[in-house]
Parts: C-alpha cells; structure tokens; sequence
C-alpha cells in the first residue's frame, strides 16, 4: 500500500470515529471504544465529567495506565480478558464493586462488546461504564426495608393483619395472629374485614377508611375476641393508616390483666408483710414526716391506723422539734446510704436499734426514707448476760492454769511439813512452828479449792441433797457471828425437793452471800432475809433467767436492807478479786465463787438492787425427785497403811518427786523415781515385771499422763496406776476409769491420802 492509501485510511478512520462519537454523545452513560490492546480510541463526555479526566489524559493511552493505573484491577480486567476474550463476544450489566482513590467507593455496572468496526478495520471493545452506587444503595435500602418490614411483620409478638384500601380485604396476616386465632392464614386471607369476625360486622372499609381520615389510627380497647376455632380472650385492635393498606394490631392483653392483677395481689402481699414485721417501720418523705406506718408502729404507740401519717418521726418518738441526737437519718439524708445507730428513748423508756434506708428514683434523686426501729431493750440484756458468762468462762481457763501451778507448788510444802512434823521429837518447840506452816499451807489448799469452784473445774462430790437443813445449819453460825442489830429473818420451806448438790458448796454459797449483807449493814443494822421455795420456770421467764432449762427450780433468796449496789459497778460484783470493801477486809473471790459453782449446778444467780433500798440476791437450782442422803465423811485413821511393793513413781517436778519417794519409802515401799516420762517409759519397758504399781502425774512435756498410761497398759494391761494432778481439764475422775486408770488424786497430795490410795490399788489388784 502506497503512503498516499496509508495516509487517506488514516483520515478515514478519524472521520469514522468522530461519527460515532456525535452517535455516542447522546448516550446518557459514560462511554469508552478501546482497541484490541486496551488503547483508548474514544471515550464521551460524561465519562470525563463522571470520573474526571480530560480527552488528553485518556484517549491514545493504555486504558489500564491512566490516572495512576486506578482502573487497573482484577474485577476490570477480568471483565476484558476473560469474559470478553472472545470476538463477537458480550457482556451485560457486569458488576463491579471497587474503591477508586479519587472518588471513593464505585459500584459500577458494565455494559461490554468486543467487535468489529469495518470504518477502522479494527477489532475494538465497547464499554458503557455506568456509575450505579447511588440506585445500588437505594436499592438496598428498599429491599432492606421490605426484609426489615416483612421480619417485624413475622416475628411480631401482636397479630397482624393487613386490608386493601380499595377493596377492604384482608392481603396478608402474619404468624402469631394465626396461632392466636387457631386458624390457618388461608381461612382469612382473601375475605372482608367484616367477614374476619375479628371485629364487629360494622367496622367495614368505609367505616375504617371514615374514622382513619382524622388521624393515622384508632384503638378498640379491651375487646373479647370469641371466635369459635379458640378460646375467648381479651384484646386491643388498633387500625393504622400505611397508605396503600390498613394494618391492624391485635394485641392479647390477658397477660396484661394479669399482671394487672398479680400487681394488686403483691400490694396486698407487700402491705401484709409490712404489717407482719415486729419491728417498727415507718416510711419517711426526705423532711422525715410519716407517709405510711406498719401495724406494729400503730399498736406500739396505741394510736389507730392512719394516725401517724403526715407527722413527724422525731415528733412521735420523742416528742422533740428536730431530729433525735444520734440519729442515722441526717447521715442518710446527706450521702443516701443505709446507715444504723442505737437511740435511747428516755420518754419511752427504751432503746432502739434505728437503721435508715434511702429510697432513690430512677435519676437517683432521693424519693423517701425507710425507717426501721427495733427494740433492743431486752436482747441488750441478754447480750450483757452472755458477754459476762463469756468473760467468767474465760476467766476461768486462766484460774485452771494457775491453780495446776499452784497445786504443785503446795505439794512439797504440805509434804515436807508433815514428814518434818513426824519425824521431830514429841513436845519439840519446833511442833508449833511446823503446825503454822501446814495451818497456812492448807488455808492456801482451801483458796486453790475457790478459784477452782469459781471457774467450774473443780471435782465436786454431788449428791441429791434437801438444802433446808444445811442453810438452818449455816444461819446457826452465821447468827453467831454477826452483829446484834443485824436482825435475821428466815422463810425456809422444810419441804422443799432436793438438787444435786455438794453440802460444802451450798455452805459456801450462804456464807458467801450473808457475809457480804451484814456487811454491807454493818454499821446502820437492818434486816438480813434468808428464803428457800419452789418454783416453776416457764420458756417465757428464759428472758430473764438466763441459761435454765423450763421446769421445776429450787429458788434461794438472801436480801439485805444495805445502801445498794451502784449501778455502774452492779455488772463487775462477780468478777474474781473485785471487791468495794477496804483492805483487809475481803479477798473479793466470795461471789466470783459462788457464780462458779452455781453455774456447775446448771443454775442461775441474779442480783437486783435500788440505791438506799438494798439488794436481792436469787439463786436457782434445778430440783430432782430423790430424796437427799448426805454421805458420812470417813473417820481418819489413826495409823497409816503400809507395803513393800514396787513403785515406778513419774512427775516432771524434782521436788515432787523427792517428796513423793520420801513419803512411800517410809511406809515400806521400793520406789523407782523418774522425772523424765520417756526414761520411764523405756525403763518399764525393758522390766515390765519389775513395778506393783505405777504412779505418774498428768502435765507432764513430751508425754502426758493419760497418754503414758495407755502406753504402760498396752504392754501389760493388768498393771494397776494412780494418775496425779494440780488441775487437767482433758481428764476427770470420771474418764480416767475410762482409760484404766485405778486412781485419781488432786495435788497438793497429802501424806495420808497417798498412803490410803495405793494400798486400796494395790489390795483391789483386778
């Protein structure tokens, strides 16, 4: 071809093009010709003003390298290298959702053809690339109007139902009013409003169309659908004006009537409760005036229901014109936390535990305050009780330590006393002065004897015992030693039943309790009164009388006209060592004693007294049936019993182990003394024949008494043992028999007693 055809062709196909673009110009899309290659040859205007590039940009340019390569990606080319690879091949409305860098998100709908155009001789590609993001979105949201529409409409909890406004009948109905009707949707589609029987036959379009032309909707409240494919129930239609179609909810509101119900059913309950509650409860506005008063407030104050409301709090209680001292509603009031403090009443004459709690709105703001009081009178009292019965307990573990030291302390001393005493010659001037030494020591054994009675760890010899005659035996003495103006009166029953008792106790306990009330007339004289009577004590005296068990009781009563207990220090008299009398005077251990063995006795003590008008002092004993039988002491013995056995002796104290080994090697026996229980135990051990008899005290480090007796008794259970000690509360007379022991001694251990216990073990051999 010569250069004049190249250069006619040319021109040609200029011409060709620039016809098909004043074509193409009245496309409403953007337009784009590319040649085989992807060269541009023609794109129309409103594909430069949608994506905006100029003619110069664009055209004779590889369509994939324009504007920053930004239509070079995968979507794109695979829509011109696959799917219209192909000659003659088309594509139509292929989408493509993709972020152009200048102009954001695009989704973009094409229209392709490869072909080709004779006026160019060319194979070319025909592109009209429409911008379809805003319909696309609006398309969405329409269908995602319709799903949301169609979902409400399914999953509604109310009945649907939709009415052609032009027709009246019924398009659609959803789910929940078919099963609310017991009804498939077929029985109703397609039928009247009217025919429905939902609704009164009346309410036909032209009544629905005429009541909806004022506003958008109307309400049937409370209306009885009774159809007869379900059960009646109550409902709420409402009609709705949705332009093209009438909807109507019909709601089931028997849930609601019941709630409704339910509701007023727990205001009963509630009002019940409130007015069940002991306490006394009152509902506050924030100014503290009564809104609302239980039952319990009303009869506390004898006033009628209602009375109290309208007043104010501090008004009623305390007949005060401002908040009472103390109390917790002022701190309430200020933060709106609960808040609890105890209030004394003196008007009233009680005291009261008063806990304010705040009632706040939904926004927080207080609304009211709730106002409990609870009388604490009594249960204060009963709490002082126990806190004293808890500090005496305690008291009295320690009293059990001391005493177990003490014991072994008096041991040696009463011992050797009474070995130097036997030993020194008959009218010897040093007999006097060993006398005073076993006086002293055994006045020492006697107030061992009190802090054990008084912390309830004592062994006591309880027998049924008829009080009557040791309390005439005791006043006796007392009336003996007491002052002339003191005169004493006495109202014993002789037929009172008997108790569980130890004579010395009871002894104790009148000497105890008179000795303190002639004191206390000593120099004004007065009348001391001693009573003995039955009485019968009922679950409704256990307020008052603490600790008992309801039954048949034996009540003593001492009373004085004295000047009285003070107040503050009537809680404190039975503590050990408190004493308000002068030094000298009183060791302050009488009535700390006396609790203590009542308190052993299962009994109670109280004491009342008014300034000026003495004191009351009232002991309870449980009574039994059994007649009292008062067991006769033993006669001592003039001589001591004696043996030439073996005795394995065991007591971590050298000195009682000394003392112990003087006074068995005088009457005759063979002693192998130990202070070291494990050297015992192998000593026993290696020659369990050896020993008659085994002797070991109880505290002991390492091993304890009981524990090597159950040793010695595991290698030869026949072997007799006597167990010793100054106080152990984890053995008794009692379970040491338990554990095999033949014999139970009490330190301080006296020469005669020792003598007497082995030869009654080793004469009664099992």
């Amino acid at each position: 071809m010569t250069k004049g055809n190249t250069e006619e062709l040319n021109q040609s196909g200029a011409s060709f093009i620039e016809d098909i673009g004043k074509i193409v110009e009245v496309v409403r899309k953007p337009f784009l010709i590319l040649e085989k290659n992807y060269t541009v040859l023609y794109a129309n205007q409103r594909f430069y003003n949608a994506y905006q590039v100029t003619p110069e940009q664009i055209v004779g340019h590889d369509f994939f390298s324009v504007a920053d390569k930004e239509w070079d990606f995968a979507a794109f080319r695979h829509l011109l290298e696959v799917v219209l690879a192909e000659k003659e091949s088309t594509e139509d409305d292929y989408e493509i959702d993709h972020i152009v860098p200048r102009l954001g998100r695009k989704i973009l709908r094409i229209n392709g053809q490869r072909t080709f155009l004779t006026g160019i001789d060319k194979h070319v590609l025909l592109l009209s690339i429409e911008d379809y993001t805003k319909r696309k979105f609006q398309e969405q949201q329409l269908l995602e109007s319709v799903e949301r529409f169609q979902r409400l409409f399914e999953t509604s909890y109310d009945g649907l139902l939709l009415v052609n406004k032009e027709s009246g009948i019924i398009t659609a109905v959803n789910a929940a009013l078919a099963k609310m009707l017991g009804i498939s949707r077929d029985e109703i589609v397609g039928k009247l409003i009217q025919e429905a029987g939902i609704v009164n036959k009346e309410a036909d379009l032209t009544t629905l169309l005429e009541r909806l032309s004022s506003k958008d909707f109307y309400t049937f409240d409370d209306v009885l659908i009774n159809l007869k494919t379900s059960l009646p129930f109550p409902a709420q239609i409402t009609f709705t004006d949705r332009s093209s179609v009438i909807q109507c909810n019909i709601r089931d509101i028997s849930e609601r009537i019941e709630e409704k119900q339910l509701l007023q059913k727990t205001v009963r309950e509630w009002q019940t409760t409130f007015n069940s509650v002991p306490d006394l409860i009152t509902v506050l506005d924030p100014d503290m005036r009564i809104l609302r008063a239980n039952d319990a407030c009303n009869q506390f104050l004898a006033v009628p229901p209602g009375e109290l409301e309208g007043r104010y709090c501090y008004e009623v209680f305390a007949e005060l014109h401002d908040m009472c001292p103390g109390c917790p509603a002022s701190a309430t009031l200020r933060d709106h936390k609960l808040h609890s403090e105890v209030i004394t009443h003196p008007g009233i004459g009680k005291k009261f535990q008063v806990t304010i709690a705040p009632i706040r709105s939904e926004n927080k703001e207080l609304v009211s305050l709730i106002h409990v009081a609870r009388d604490i009178t009594d249960i204060e009292e009963l709490e002082r009780q126990l806190r004293q019965a808890q500090k005496m307990e305690a008291i009295g573990t320690l009293a059990g330590g001391i005493a177990h030291d003490f014991n072994n302390i008096l041991t040696p001393i009463l011992g050797y006393a009474e070995i130097a005493l036997q030993s020194i010659p008959p009218a010897s001037p040093l007999e006097a002065d060993l006398q005073q030494v076993l006086l002293a020591a055994n006045r020492a054994k006697e107030l061992v004897k009190q802090i054990l009675s008084f912390s309830r760890q004592s062994e006591a010899d309880l027998q049924p015992l008829k009080i009557q005659f040791v309390l005439k035996e005791a006043l006796k003495l007392i009336r003996s030693s007491i002052p002339a103006n003191i005169e004493i009166k006495e109202n014993i029953n002789p037929d009172c039943s008997a108790i569980m008792a130890d004579p010395t106790h009871v002894h104790q306990i009148l000497m105890n309790l008179c000795t303190n009330a002639y004191q206390a007339m000593l120099e004004t004289g007065g009348i001391l009164r001693v009573s003995l009577a039955e009485v019968e004590i009922g679950l409704h005296d256990l307020t008052t009388k603490f600790n008992l068990t309801p039954g048949p009781h034996v009540l003593l009563e001492v009373t004085d006209s004295g000047p009285g207990i003070p107040k503050e220090i009537i809680d404190k008299i039975f503590e050990p060592y408190f004493t308000t009398k002068g030094k000298g005077k009183g060791t302050g251990l009488g009535l700390a004693v006396v609790h203590g063995i009542v308190k052993n006795y299962k009994g109670a003590i109280t004491v009342y007294s008014e300034p000026g008008k003495g004191s009351v002092f009232r002991i309870y004993f449980p009574s039994i049936a059994a007649e009292s039988a008062l067991k006769q002491s033993d006669k001592d013995s003039t001589s001591l019993p004696r043996g030439k056995e073996r005795i394995l002796l065991v007591d971590d104290e050298v000195m009682i182990v000394a003392l112990l080994e003087k006074m068995l090697s005088g009457l005759g026996y063979k002693i192998s003394g130990f202070t070291n229980c494990e050297d015992a135990l192998a000593a026993f051990r290696t020659y369990p024949d050896n020993y008659d008899l085994i002797i070991t005290d109880m505290t002991m480090p390492k091993i304890t008494g009981d524990k090597l007796a159950k040793e010695i008794l595991s290698v030869r259970p026949d072997m007799p043992i006597i167990l010793c000690t100054g106080f152990s509360h984890m053995v008794s007379n009692e379970n040491a028999h338990e554990l095999g022991i033949r014999k139970y001694l009490t330190k301080p251990i006296l020469r005669r007693d020792l003598a007497i216990a082995v030869r009654d073990v080793l004469d009664n051999k099992r």
